[in-house]
């Protein structure tokens, strides 16, 4: 049985840890950018599309580095990427200095984002790939929770908005430090049940869009609940940080239970019980009340972890690729997303631009019913 690499498991949580961070102070405080440099929403959405466009890049870059320096150094060239542009958007006095710096910031996320899954499957146990991938996004969810509290304190103690990007940058420096202790491991290719054949460009890039569509959904929740609840709720900036938070309260705990229960059924019928989930909550938090929109945090919370975890089922031998085109699709889903709702809140209001998540959930509901026939393989019965 394959023994846990905890070098591997340390660096990938420290990092998913800082990362998540560093990404989710861009939500609470994009009111701020907005109001700062004068800004509508279309031009706005630009803060978030540009780094989603840069996270296409470093997904598929992310694959080449890890096979040519190994999993430690690819992490170290992204945290110190992320480091630098982080310091880029404290200091930028334009708008189009920040745009330059998040730029880079994206390249950074897609990189980081491929190292830190594969090194999390190959460091685990087959049969415990689905605890660690959980624990991995529960640091996520924990870094999601401490960042609007950290804005929030900022807030409080009379900072400028930005000093939240300089305190994300001095711990992402601290970071990069600790990874030089990190120990390379020989590349292994572990043969689960599913046959180890050479997997299918297709099957791969379409296998990668449904989690690409899922984290367009989380990416527009995170980054819009505190504009929604300010502009179209008319709540004050206290109760939009207690909403803010209560939605990465639930992304935290969701992910924290399936480190501990593993539920009897399939890796599909998890899937697709939360993206189910995440639609009806998602619908009832724009038409009736904003708390919906925190409840998402824990209808969605599993579905990331669950779908690597069956990525490492499906295609043991090609998972660098499958992480690359998974994060580098994130960039596609979330850069439409982004300008497809910055559209819309300009031309019919914020509200009903977030029916945008609900559709790409649906999206990625509907494509993982379609998977079975559509590539002859049954995911049924993977658990």
């Amino acid at each position: 049985m394959r023994q846990v690499h905890k070098s591997y498991i340390y660096l990938a949580y420290a990092s998913l840890m800082v990362q998540g961070l560093a990404d989710n102070i861009r939500g609470p405080l994009f009111p701020e950018l907005l109001q700062q440099f004068n800004l509508d929403n279309k031009t706005g959405s630009l803060f978030f599309s540009v780094a989603s466009g840069m996270i296409i890049v470093g997904g598929y870059l992310g694959g080449y580095l890890l096979d040519k320096i190994g999993r430690v150094r690819a992490l170290q060239v992204s945290t110190f990427i992320l480091f630098l542009s982080l310091l880029g958007i404290w200091i930028s006095p334009q708008f189009f200095m920040v745009l330059v710096s998040v730029f880079f910031f994206g390249l950074s996320f897609g990189i980081m984002g491929v190292a830190q899954n594969v090194m999390v499957i190959e460091a685990s146990p087959v049969r415990d790939v689905q605890k660690w991938q959980s624990g991995l996004q529960s640091m996520y969810g924990l870094a999601s929770l401490t960042a609007p509290l950290l804005v929030s304190l900022m807030h409080a103690f009379g900072y400028q908005w930005k000093i939240s990007f300089l305190v994300a940058s001095v711990l992402t420096g601290i970071l990069l430090l600790v990874t030089f202790f990190g120990k390379e491991k020989k590349h292994e290719i572990t043969v689960d049940h599913i046959e180890a054949q050479r997997s299918k460009v297709l099957e791969i890039f379409y296998f990668g869009f449904i989690l690409a569509s899922y984290v367009a959904v989380e990416i527009m929740v995170s980054s819009r609940l505190a504009q929604f609840t300010r502009e179209v709720a008319r709540w004050d900036y206290s109760a939009t940080g207690t909403l803010n938070s209560l939605f990465f309260v639930g992304l935290f705990v969701g992910r924290l239970i399936f480190v501990f229960w593993r539920p009897p059924v399939s890796l599909k019928t998890q899937m697709m019980v939360c993206l189910f989930a995440t639609i009806l909550v998602l619908s009832f938090g724009i038409l009736v009340h904003p708390a919906g929109l925190a409840m998402a945090g824990l209808a969605m919370a599993p579905f990331y972890p669950l779908c690597m975890t069956m990525a490492g089922r499906l295609f043991p031998k090609d998972l660098n690729r499958v992480a690359g085109q998974g994060i580098a699709l994130t960039g596609v889903t979330v850069v439409a997303m982004q300008t497809i709702v910055g559209y819309c809140a300009d031309k019919f209001g914020l509200g009903l631009s977030l029916f945008v998540g609900p559709a790409f959930a649906g999206l990625s509901l509907m494509m993982i019913l379609a998977y079975q026939p559509l590539f002859q393989r049954n995911i049924s019965g993977i658990e």
